[in-house]
């Protein structure tokens, strides 16, 4: 899932406006003095509106799906 889907899943499951959720996502950023990305506020954003986005493949991978050539996971 693109962060413009999760995005799109924020919006549908929370009712916020686009408008709203670009005005959370800064603040999100800004409350970690940007120490966190628009990806992990978005993720935190979800995590407090109980918005789930496991399966989603946006967020966690456990070290048993980690398979060879994947780059860039955490």
């Amino acid at each position: 899932m693109q962060e413009h889907d999760v995005f799109e899943k924020l919006m549908k499951e929370t009712g916020l406006s686009k408008d709203k959720l670009e005005t959370c996502v800064s603040e999100k950023i800004g409350e970690f003095s940007g120490l966190v990305s628009r990806e992990g506020a978005l993720f935190l954003i979800a995590k407090d509106n109980g918005v789930e986005l496991e399966g989603t493949g946006f967020g966690r991978i456990k070290i048993g799906q980690i398979k060879p050539g994947m780059n860039d996971v955490c």
